[in-house]
């Protein structure tokens, strides 16, 4: 099975029950979300701080928009529709994982699919 499609989170945390979520979500939730149907692989990073951001790279000034940048989830699905079945609506969250998931500040989520792929310079079009 190919993956299709990205599910990206970007977030930060509180540092009280930091620990506490981190280890709810690798050692829970990541395990349940991989356990769906469709969902091919889960990958979480923590952002270094002390790394300088390359100097192409823009930021932008809008307050609209939420500006969580510490922490990158990353799930990757078979194609987009995969993620329907992670919503409320299909995956209804528990108790614990509403609390433990609204620890997260200022996240912005962006799903990402792939619309043709090209493997190699051997590919022909």
């Amino acid at each position: 099975m190919t993956d299709r499609a990205l599910l990206v989170s970007w977030y930060d945390l509180p540092g009280d029950g930091r620990d506490a979520y981190l280890a709810w979500l690798h050692g829970k939730y990541i395990p349940k979300l991989l356990a769906t149907p469709g969902v091919l692989g889960a990958s979480h990073y923590e952002v270094d701080q002390n790394e300088k951001p390359l100097p192409h790279l823009r930021h932008t000034d809008d307050a609209t928009l939420p500006t969580g940048n510490s922490y990158i989830l990353i799930l990757s699905g078979a194609d987009a529709h995969v993620f329907s079945r992670l919503s409320t609506f299909r995956l209804k969250p528990t108790a614990t994982e509403q609390r433990m998931l609204s620890m997260r500040i200022g996240e912005r989520v962006n799903l990402f699919t792939e619309e043709a792929r090209v493997n190699g310079p051997e590919a022909h079009l």
